[in-house]
């Protein structure tokens, strides 16, 4: 059943992208199907009856059945072609649609998840042209059965034939699920090579070449290779032998065909035509048997791929869908109840958060590396849902998360850096505003950008990134960047600065901070904020200190330093040191 959804699915697109095109093609491949039997009969006609009026006729018969099969087999191929690559964009985007929709980044640590969204990823041609394998693989089937009833008129002993098709067809589709069994086991060594490759030859292998890391990391990228080959080839090889052993009993049946028809004419019990017309079918038995088993293979594996892209089209409408809206104004602010959370490996990061975050106030999250900070905030931006306790927004529970996100604005610590024009590269943190010049030069300078863009060539127009020949930026001017685009959206509800200014200087992080705090109250929106620079934190109205995925210190600067606790030593150690 799940095969036959894949199939239709394939279908469905082919039609939507070109119909006349998929009439074009079904008409030739019902011509193709019956034009190996027209030739086989037209030529035992000329054989037996070489002198009657039919002959001409006969003879006409024979070169249309191979035009047809010649001239019509170049068209359908174009034009199958040309479907399979519509399909293929369209499946693409809807790839990428499912993959990007799917709420929250837990998905994205699954290694299982991750190997079956290569394969999705890497074969798509296979899905374009999946409905176009099948359609090949019937049209040699009714081909090579029309062949066997014209060789049943010659003697019907000679249906011993389809016997000797069976291995050549089950041997091999047997070794091909072999084959696709090892493309899903080597998934994982597959990506890693392809990670360590990137990592090699990218622009931005400074470190690599620093620290001399180039030959192991070379080294670690063949070890993947060769246990992403080495598995394969093992399937391989089962293949071949399987597939010569299919071979072999096929070729055998055909010889003794030819030697007991030939036997039937020397006895007159069969005719000279009738020899020439199981020579020309067995002949193209070959090809039919062949095209059989090269279209059962494509199909098997169009509709496995077909069937990877239904496991994630199912995947993203399994997730749950909360129809909570976000609230357009917080009014009391963010709860959190007994939160904790753990990764995949069951590792907890966080235990028994209990935390207030009123509305309209600046929260900043401080603790050494690996305490929780980036964690709590990725549950506060549902990234991820709490493997304990619950967030309250307002007092009710979490929004849906396509709904929250739209009220979220900020810079994450792992921002990426979009190689488009500066102006596109700011404006997606508010897509509908992504072509508003004037929504676009406000968040740049909101976010202290306008000294970046003054030093680029074309301004907002500019190309960024080597890959298509733009600007390369350092990483400060990359994080200017990144915070021009969290100041896209005016009026968020939750405004995040995870590490907003790690590459930046301490006085223009402070002065950074300064501005948000300004305006943090501005709609109560609640702003959060993550740094290890302690001076910055006084411009917070709430503090709290994380230790070993616990809350250890919470409260004003002013309150933590008096509590001469593990706040009052870092700042204290952090001020001697400036000075």
């Amino acid at each position: 059943m799940r095969r036959l959804r894949a199939l239709w699915l394939v279908v469905e697109l082919s039609w939507r992208a070109a119909p006349a095109s998929v009439m074009v093609v079904i008409l030739f491949l019902l011509a193709e199907s019956g034009a190996v039997a027209a030739f086989a009969l037209a030529v035992r006609h000329v054989a037996d009856r070489p002198s009657t009026p039919g002959v001409l006729f006969a003879a006409a018969a024979a070169g249309l059945a191979k035009a047809v099969s010649w001239a019509g087999f170049r068209l359908r191929k174009n034009l199958q072609f040309d479907i399979s690559e519509r399909v293929g964009v369209e499946l693409e985007d809807r790839t990428l649609a499912l993959i990007a929709g799917v709420p929250g980044l837990h998905h994205l640590e699954d290694q299982s998840y991750l190997d079956k969204v290569e394969l999705v990823r890497t074969q798509s041609k296979e899905v374009a042209s999946a409905v176009w394998a099948v359609a090949d693989t019937a049209r040699f089937v009714v081909s090579l059965v029309l062949s066997l009833v014209l060789l049943t008129t010659v003697d019907p002993s000679l249906l011993v034939l389809a016997v000797t098709v069976v291995p050549s067809i089950l041997l091999p589709r047997w070794s091909r699920r072999r084959i696709r069994r090892a493309e899903l086991t080597s998934a994982r060594s597959a990506r890693r090579h392809r990670h360590l490759f990137e990592a090699c030859t990218g622009a931005e292998a400074g470190e690599i070449r620093v620290f001399r890391a180039g030959a192991w990391l070379r080294g670690e990228a063949a070890t993947a290779w060769r246990e992403e080959t080495e598995i394969r080839a093992r399937a391989l090889v089962v293949d071949a032998i399987a597939t010569a052993a299919g071979w072999a009993v096929l070729v055998g049946g055909f010889l003794l065909a030819l030697l007991a028809v030939a036997a039937l004419v020397r006895a007159g019990q069969a005719s000279v035509g009738d020899l020439v017309l199981v020579i020309t079918l067995i002949t193209q038995l070959r090809s039919q048997v062949g095209g059989t088993l090269t279209g059962l293979t494509n199909a098997a594996r169009g509709l496995a791929a077909t069937d990877r892209f239904l496991w994630l089209r199912d995947y993203a409408a399994a997730q749950p869908l909360d129809t909570t809206a976000a609230p357009t104004v917080l009014t009391s602010g963010i709860e959190l109840r007994g939160v904790g959370f753990s990764y995949g490996d069951r590792r907890s990061v966080l235990k028994g958060i209990d935390l207030v975050l009123p509305a309209g106030k600046v929260i900043a999250l401080v603790g050494a590396n690996g305490a929780g900070k980036t964690t709590l905030v990725k549950l506060l931006c549902g990234f991820y849902r709490p493997t304990e306790g619950e967030i309250l927004v307002d007092g009710g529970p979490m929004p849906d998360l396509r709904s929250w996100h739209t009220g979220i604005a900020g810079v994450f610590q792992d921002h990426h850096r979009f190689e488009l024009l500066v102006r596109e590269a700011v404006g997606i943190g508010d897509l509908p505003r992504i072509d508003d010049p004037a929504a676009i030069g406000a968040a740049v300078d909101r976010g202290a950008a306008t000294e970046v863009i003054a030093t680029l060539p074309n301004g907002l127009h500019t190309q960024l990134g080597r890959t298509f020949g733009g600007m390369d930026l350092s990483g400060g001017q990359w994080q200017r960047i990144s915070l021009a685009r969290g100041r896209m959206r005016t009026k968020p509800l939750l405004h995040v600065l995870d590490e907003p200014a790690a590459a930046l200087d301490a006085v223009t992080e402070h002065e950074l901070i300064r501005r948000h705090a300004e305006i943090a109250g501005h709609g109560n929106a609640i702003t959060v904020l993550v740094t290890h620079r302690l001076s910055t934190v006084r411009l917070a109205d709430h503090v709290v200190v994380l230790d070993g995925g616990h809350i250890v210190e919470q409260g004003t600067h002013d309150d933590l330093l008096a509590l001469d606790g593990q706040y009052a030593r870092r700042y204290g150690e952090q001020e001697n040191t400036y000075r």
